[in-house]
């Protein structure tokens, strides 16, 4: 979550410098430019790359989020299961015989004690 939000945090912060730059630059008595090695043409995809990669983070930080509260349920609805020694499972090769015929199987055994 940390992740998502200092991504979040800082690409936005990108997205408006490169937003209020290109804003600035169709005023002419503008000449402080903040990004001298980029175009005024190039400033837009630029702009949207920024974003793009906000919203993938905000998107990101929300699935998270969501993925933790199905996992909290999960174990909500689990904190009662008997996981205790005296359930098992044992899993053995078994070797099974059909009108004169040999196999090589698994068999798998649960014992509830």
């Amino acid at each position: 979550m940390a992740a998502s939000v200092y991504f979040t945090i800082q690409n936005n912060k990108q997205y408006q410098l490169f937003y209020t730059e290109r804003k600035n630059r169709l005023d002419p008595n503008y000449t402080a430019q903040l990004y001298p090695n980029y175009s005024s043409e190039l400033l837009f995809p630029v702009q949207e790359n920024y974003r793009k990669r906000r919203d993938y983070s905000i998107i990101g930080g929300l699935l998270v989020y969501l993925l933790n509260v199905v996992d909290a349920n999960v174990e909500g609805h689990l904190i009662h299961f008997d996981a205790s020694d005296k359930l098992s499972i044992n899993v053995l090769p078994k070797l099974n015989y059909q009108n004169y015929n040999a196999s090589l199987g698994l068999g798998l055994t649960l014992d509830f004690k």
